[in-house]
């Protein structure tokens, strides 16, 4: 079975990394001077994950209310509330995985917070938005979890607003394990506001969660193997009756994935990846326009948008089923290809029916960095099967 995510790294990557510090270290400090020449931001903050880095930001930042796509994942209302903001949910117009500036007019208020999220890698009108919040008095963070290299009209992607945050989680360009994340800024004062905030909360990770996250990546690594995942994904998914571990709840208190430190042996696992950085945008994109390019004929689905400028990195290729998402996910399997599921629980209200449907018709190719041709053909077959059907 050709498993719907894998990571980026390998045994003697984890091999290398477990005998380093808990703590932050030299690898640590190069990851975030990498991150600054590639943003080109000069202030960068490494973070436990991506949730993590906005509830540091939030925290950092005046102003109660936070306007939050209402087609994201549940994590954004999550860190805005635990950093003690009100979410405002703002919906999508039409049935588009990004937002445009008409959805955001009727929410722009002086001194409210905007999400900008450039959903699954693909690059949104940010330009116009961060034009149209800036009338309005309405700071701009970027979400780069998804984007991280994307780039809309030449510039990249996390540089358009205030500040930007990303992911390091095992479904994004690049992999820590299990999660990890940055903010990055070009202003002193708001770097300043979320260092204090992250010397008053983040903490030293424990020898067991070290020791429990590692084990978890090698597992990881395993089930790269299809046999393996496929005995996974019975045991996981089939034999408990469900599809995805998502469930939408939003937590009251932080847990290790806001509190523990980006570790020094984190940074290890991904110092190699952003060695082939640029390779693995190419493979993206280049499989993203092939995938695209093969499934025209598709009709029970649509696409993903087209990357008109070769801009975009794309982290998932989504397709949005026009009925019986679970059906064709079941006969798909049955084939031998897994689907990921991408916020089937959100957190926006359920009059928000763009938005929650949306979420109820997605579907994920499996769409990682270690996707082969062979892999590409034999999901082309399964969905051109499943069309016929």
């Amino acid at each position: 079975m050709i498993p719907r995510a894998r990571p980026n790294y390998g045994f003697k990557d984890l091999l290398k990394a477990a005998p380093k510090s808990r703590d932050p270290g030299p690898a640590s400090a190069e990851v975030a001077e990498r991150l600054r020449d590639i943003l080109g931001l000069p202030y960068v903050l490494l973070t436990p994950s991506g949730r993590g880095a906005l509830y540091i930001l939030l925290k950092a930042t005046p102003g109660a209310e936070v306007l939050i796509p209402s087609y994201t994942c549940s994590a954004v209302a999550e860190a805005a509330l635990l950093a003690g903001k009100q979410p405002i949910f703002a919906e999508h117009g039409s049935l588009s995985y990004n937002q445009s500036v008409d959805d955001l007019a009727p929410h722009l208020q002086d001194g409210r917070t905007y999400i900008a999220t450039h959903q699954y890698g693909f690059g949104a009108p940010i330009e116009a938005m961060t034009d149209a919040c800036r009338s309005a008095g309405v700071t701009v963070y970027e979400d780069i979890a998804a984007a991280f290299g994307t780039r809309v009209n030449g510039r990249l992607a996390g540089t358009f607003g205030a500040a930007c945050f990303g992911s390091f989680d095992t479904t994004k360009l690049v992999n820590a394990p299990l999660k990890g994340g940055f903010l990055a800024t070009a202003d002193p004062d708001l770097f300043r506001r979320a260092q204090n905030v992250a010397q008053g909360e983040l903490r030293t990770m424990s020898v067991m969660r070290k020791m429990a996250l590692i084990g978890a990546a090698f597992v990881l690594v395993g089930l790269r193997n299809p046999l393996l995942y496929k005995a996974f994904h019975t045991l996981n998914f089939a034999w408990r009756g469900r599809a995805t571990a998502e469930s939408g709840e939003l937590r009251t208190t932080p847990s290790q994935v806001y509190l523990d430190r980006f570790a020094d042996w984190q940074a290890q696992v991904v110092l190699p990846q952003l060695d082939g950085f640029e390779d693995t945008i190419r493979r993206r994109r280049a499989n993203y326009q092939l995938l695209r390019s093969r499934l025209q004929h598709l009709r029970k689905v649509a696409l993903p948008p087209e990357d008109a400028g070769s801009e975009w990195v794309p982290i998932r290729f989504p397709v949005l089923c026009y009925d019986e998402k679970m059906n064709y996910y079941e006969r798909g399997v049955g084939k031998g290809m897994d689907f990921g599921f991408s916020f089937t629980k959100i957190a926006a209200p359920t009059a928000h029916v763009s938005a929650h449907a949306i979420a109820a018709g997605v579907l994920n190719l499996p769409f990682d960095a270690a996707l082969t041709p062979m892999e590409i053909e034999t999901m082309i077959n399964v969905l051109t099967e499943l069309e016929a059907a």
